[in-house]
């Protein structure tokens, strides 16, 4: 398996966004990865960070802030003893996940390479700061089959 991120952006949140908890217009960045098997694409996973908290970067570090590096970028190696939140000094408290099966967005049919409108598993998984605010918003979708497992990590 492999992962690529495919797309980095700083734009304003849109009314989809607001629902999740991100007042529409706010200045987000939207990162887009695409995990494949084989070589062939079998998950599209977009996430939405407040810009404030995707613009940080942990002590020590003087490079691009990880959540802002383009497309095409080096990976940035955090410490492997230490969550990516954590080294970039998110408070985050909870995270809350949303599984459905229904049609796959535009964007996850294109890169996934199937019809539009296509059903799919779709996990919403918003994670919260210990005042409630959004740290980050993750929807992840894959084609709809038969078996779905999911790893959860503290």
């Amino acid at each position: 398996a492999s992962e690529e991120t495919t797309l980095v952006r700083q734009i304003s949140a849109t009314k989809e966004m607001e629902s999740w908890g991100i007042p529409e217009g706010s200045p987000v960045v939207e990162r887009t990865r695409i995990r494949s098997v084989d070589g062939v694409p079998v998950q599209h996973k977009l996430t939405v960070i407040p810009y404030d908290l995707a613009a940080r970067r942990p002590e020590g570090y003087d490079g691009v802030p990880p959540m802002l590096a383009p497309v095409g970028a080096p990976p940035t190696s955090k410490p492997k003893e230490i969550r990516m939140a954590d080294w970039l000094g998110w408070d985050v408290a909870v995270t809350r996940a949303a599984i459905t099966a229904e049609p796959m967005s535009p964007a996850a049919t294109e890169a996934l390479g199937v019809p539009e409108g296509s059903p799919g598993f779709r996990v919403l998984n918003l994670t919260q700061d210990s005042d409630g605010g959004i740290v980050y918003a993750t929807v992840t979708t894959a084609p709809l089959h038969h078996r779905v497992t999911l790893d959860i990590i503290g």
